[in-house]
């Protein structure tokens, strides 16, 4: 039997010998059984690939960490698994930072809207700053317990206070007019008038269904004739109703014509009577 024997080949002197580059490895064939494996698999000794090492070309510049703003609340966080958190809302002025007039103006534009309990904070708000058309419509709400509990003795001082606030301001005006000349905005001065007309009939009002005060028809009449010579309509219209039914006084058609008609020509209607 013939006889084999081993021997280490040998290399030609004038051939160099393949060697792979050192930072390169050798790629698994796609059809090798490890490119299937699952990732399961794969021993817990060998390190975990890098995907951002791995498409990186050898003259890339490595990438950057992208740098989150903390503070900033618009900044969404950069993990799969988060919320975007929506923008906290800008909030409110505080009440500290309005003055007189807002507070009107928001207790106006409540009640308007049917919100009578931040009408009636606004309004307590703005009668305590001595305006007085806050103090009428504060004074409004006591009575009728819009936005609170009905208070209509509180109502009655505050239409007092109102009355006695709105003829200050016109005392003042005329005063200024005639010491020193000075020309008055129209406006402003019909405001007065119309703003002391109210409140004293409002008062009237009170005195003739005896709310939050005694009952007093005479006084209530009384009340409505200087309403109504201050201009006020519905003061003329009621004044006419109690000369007419003997209201707080005789009877007294005339008197009564005499106010319905001055009611009419500030734009009443008057429908069924015949003065």
């Amino acid at each position: 039997m013939p006889h084999f024997e081993w021997q280490q080949p040998t290399i030609p002197s004038n051939v160099d010998p393949v060697t792979p580059p050192a930072d390169e490895k050798p790629s698994t064939p796609v059809d090798s059984p490890k490119a299937h494996k699952s990732s399961l698999e794969i021993s817990h000794s060998s390190p975990r690939p890098s995907f951002e090492k791995s498409r990186l070309g050898p003259n890339r510049p490595p990438i950057k960490p992208l740098s989150i703003d903390t503070q900033s609340s618009s900044s969404a966080s950069m993990r799969s698994g988060s919320t975007i958190k929506a923008r906290p809302n800008p909030s409110p002025p505080s009440t500290q930072d309005l003055t007189s007039e807002d507070h009107l103006a928001k207790g106006i534009a409540s009640h308007e809207s049917g919100n009578f309990k931040e009408s009636t904070y606004h309004l307590r708000i703005a009668a305590k700053a001595n305006l007085p058309t806050a103090m009428l419509l504060y004074a409004l709400a006591c009575r009728h317990g819009w936005g609170m509990r009905p208070n209509p003795s509180e109502g009655v001082q505050w239409l007092r206070r109102a009355a006695d606030c709105a003829s200050l301001e016109i005392a003042d005006d005329e005063d200024h007019q005639k010491k020193e000349g000075k020309v008055l905005d129209v406006l402003q001065q019909k405001t007065r008038r119309a703003q002391f007309a109210l409140s004293i009939y409002e008062l009237g009002v009170s005195h003739m269904n005896g709310w939050g005060i005694e009952q007093d028809k005479a006084l209530a009449l009384r009340c409505f004739e200087i309403a109504g010579n201050w201009g006020d309509a519905d003061a003329m219209a009621e004044a006419g109703f109690c000369y007419a039914q003997g209201q707080g006084c005789k009877k007294d058609l005339m008197k009564a014509a005499k106010w319905y008609r001055m009611a009419e020509a500030k734009g009443m209607s008057m429908v069924g009577n015949s003065w």
